[in-house]
């Protein structure tokens, strides 16, 4: 057993040498050793690409939205300290929020969750040139919202897109966005909060990412499956694996049968692994991940026009304002 640890313990310093093969090193040329002085080196680089070019520059002045004044702050940096530290990490994003507010005000077609913006404009074939410079236009202004407020923006992980079904949309304006000085190339599909989007909105790019990705876990669940009961193998791919073929269904959701189809399957794998034989001619233990898709649509079509109308309860609900109210 001795040998057999240290085998296996070269075999993975090894494996992890490959992964890391730069040294940390510092400033005068010395290579950086002890994890103490790691870590104190990348948390002055990070710190060092956190602080903005010019910091003596006085902040931007923001329009007035209240006539309420501020009379005395007293803020200490052990406070600041103490309340960054009790920050949860799952909605540190609204901090960013708060400081990119006045840009999203600015901007007439923007969809933002967390650091993530999203600008689109809808337009026929003849209207290509007007949408281009619409779009050209708000991209600037992001550009000069970076600039007085001192914010850098990566031109490289910023994407481009057009969704269309002929082939000849995105030739039309191949070349024509432009972002930080650099022109934006178009893709055929980006990642929208863990969603593929193709020019297409045919979704197979992304099913087929999902199915793979579900298909891991089924066979790594099926490694296991030896020492649980049916009931433990059905928890953990409810928890584990039905969640990632549910998530986002409903953009997804109207895709060819032929896409839903691989879902269906790796639903099947698992069921192979609980039932025998003899039991699969009985209804499945679980339920199909088109009946849950459907129920979920009915469920948001439902939701839909309670969240757009007042609630019930303002007025009595046997009373009707008009005749044709009456249910």
């Amino acid at each position: 057993m001795g040998e057999k640890s240290a085998e296996g313990e070269q075999k993975a310093k090894a494996q992890w040498s490959r992964f890391w093969k730069q040294d940390l090193v510092e400033i005068d040329g010395s290579t950086v050793t002890s994890s103490t002085d790691k870590a104190t080196l990348l948390a002055e680089y990070f710190a060092n690409k956190m602080m903005v070019d010019d910091p003596a520059r006085p902040a931007p002045q923001l329009a007035q939205e209240t006539d309420n004044t501020v009379t005395t702050v007293l803020v200490t940096e052990e406070q600041v300290e103490r309340l960054l530290r009790a920050v949860d990490e799952s909605k540190a994003t609204v901090l960013w929020n708060i400081y990119i507010d006045d840009l999203l005000h600015q901007l007439s077609s923007v969809a933002a969750f967390a650091d993530d913006c999203t600008l689109s404009r809808s337009y026929c074939r003849l209207d290509s040139q007007r949408a281009v410079n619409e779009l050209n236009r708000q991209l600037r202004m992001v550009e000069q919202w970076g600039e007085v407020w001192q914010v850098n923006f990566a031109p490289k992980k910023t994407q481009a897109m057009v969704i269309s079904r002929s082939p000849d949309a995105s030739h039309v304006v191949s070349g024509e966005l432009r972002f930080g000085g650099k022109c934006l190339p178009f893709q055929d599909y980006i990642k929208i909060l863990g969603v593929c989007v193709d020019r297409s909105l045919r979704f197979d790019h992304h099913i087929a990412g999902i199915a793979r990705q579900t298909s891991l876990r089924v066979s790594a669940l099926r490694r296991m499956a030896d020492t649980l009961d049916p009931r433990g193998t059905l928890t953990l791919h409810k928890a584990l694996i039905r969640p990632c073929m549910e998530y986002g269904a409903l953009s997804w959701m109207s895709s060819a049968a032929v896409h839903m189809q691989r879902l269906d399957d790796v639903q099947r794998q698992t069921l192979r692994l609980v039932t025998t034989e003899e039991e699969e001619q009985h209804p499945a233990p679980l339920t199909s991940l088109e009946h849950r898709r459907d129920v979920s649509a009915l469920v948001v079509s439902h939701l839909i026009p309670l969240r757009l109308q007042p609630h019930t309860a303002q007025r009595c609900t046997r009373d009707a304002a008009r005749s044709d109210e009456l249910v």
